[in-house]
């Protein structure tokens, strides 16, 4: 409508108070086989300033907010906000609340289908380069998460071979931290997809040249798998870390994982072993097999004992566990409090009476 309006063939007729056409002029106008074409052949009529912006503005998705663009005015010394606004009165965007909004997803279709294919990634690598500088300076994890998002768009395909390995490694230590931060908001789909790309903007031997960043990386990508459920990406990467570890100790978190999957698919007894070798290491000799009954009994007096010397008040009060070591030989304990109760009931009571002196001897 709005465009039969700018070609003349419709208009107000403030005389008559109301609208009027050539028929004629309508029937014969010739119009695009579908939508997608219509607004492309739109785009296409406007001037060169403001189909580069809509272009620009395609590559973030259906809507921006308005200060991202100014941000990206400045950045890329192109004029973006005006053309913007020129596109509003032609009905192509919309604006609401500070944003810029496509008015239609087509829209959004067409000016981004304005660049070839193999350009695209380009285009977003460039663009998320532009805003992570200013994201760093300015300590901005939301303008830092639209600016990896944007890298990781490109891939580490947009990158050329003269880009050394520290920029790869910047642009994974950018994935760490907001998919830390999407963990933080248990966003855990959005967290997952930031610690992959992390890794795959790693180079060649990163095992060696990045250690710390990729343990990291891989160890939260593990975590998220668990609880996305992805348990054979969970191996592929557990596989890495327990290869690549440089101790035990960092080893350490993706065993918790691993023996936490196998729980998850129910693959108790393997689970039981796993969890028994790690607490073995641990220097918490604990053997899976069935305990007689007078070793049972053995081990209640014991804990009676014990507890007998502590008021409600003092458990409440009790220290803290501080050994980082007896602390994760607690976590591989709890899992087999749950485990145990079904794959091997007659251990169970062991292992919660093993939990028990083992919190009063070493902390809550």
């Amino acid at each position: 409508m709005m465009s039969l309006e700018k070609e003349g063939v419709l208009w107000l007729s403030l005389d008559r108070r109301r609208w009027e056409w050539d028929l004629d002029k309508v029937r014969s106008r010739e119009l695009p086989s579908n939508v997608a074409d219509y607004f492309a052949d739109t785009i296409g009529r406007l001037p060169a300033e403001v189909k580069s912006a809509l272009t620009l503005l395609s590559c973030f998705g259906a809507r921006s907010e308005r200060s991202l663009m100014e941000t990206l005015e400045s950045l890329l010394s192109l004029r973006l906000v005006q053309p913007m606004e020129v596109a509003t009165l032609e009905g192509l965007l919309i604006k609401t609340e500070g944003q810029f909004c496509f008015s239609h997803d087509r829209v959004q279709e067409a000016a981004y289908e304005r660049t070839r294919p193999e350009e695209r990634p380009l285009l977003h690598f460039k663009y998320g380069i532009a805003l992570a500088s200013t994201a760093l300076e300015r300590n901005d994890n939301n303008l830092l998460f639209v600016a990896v998002g944007q890298i990781n768009r490109g891939r580490p395909m947009a990158m050329t071979p003269a880009e050394d390995d520290s920029k790869r490694a910047l642009i994974a230590q950018m994935n760490l931290r907001i998919g830390r931060e999407s963990m933080a908001r248990s966003d855990f789909a959005s967290a997952y997809s930031f610690f992959d790309n992390g890794i795959s903007f790693l180079q060649k031997g990163h095992w060696k040249e990045n250690y710390n960043l990729s343990f990291e990386l891989f160890e939260a990508a593990a975590k998220c798998a668990l609880v996305l459920g992805d348990l054979a990406g969970l191996n592929i990467l557990s596989e890495q870390v327990l290869k690549f570890a440089r101790s035990f100790e960092d080893k350490l978190p993706v065993l918790y994982v691993s023996t936490c999957s196998l729980a998850c698919a129910n693959k108790l007894p393997e689970c039981i072993e796993q969890a028994c070798s790690v607490l073995a290491q641990l220097g918490e000799n604990f053997p899976s097999e069935c305990f007689p009954e007078d070793t049972i009994r053995t081990m209640v007096e014991q804990t009676r004992v014990i507890l007998d010397g502590f008021t409600e008040e003092d458990l409440l009060d009790h220290k803290q566990m501080r050994s980082r070591s007896k602390a994760t030989a607690m976590r591989f304990l709890a899992i087999l409090e749950t485990v145990t109760q079904y794959a091997k009931p007659d251990m169970q009571p062991i292992v919660t009476l093993k939990s028990v002196q083992f919190s009063i001897a070493f902390g809550m």
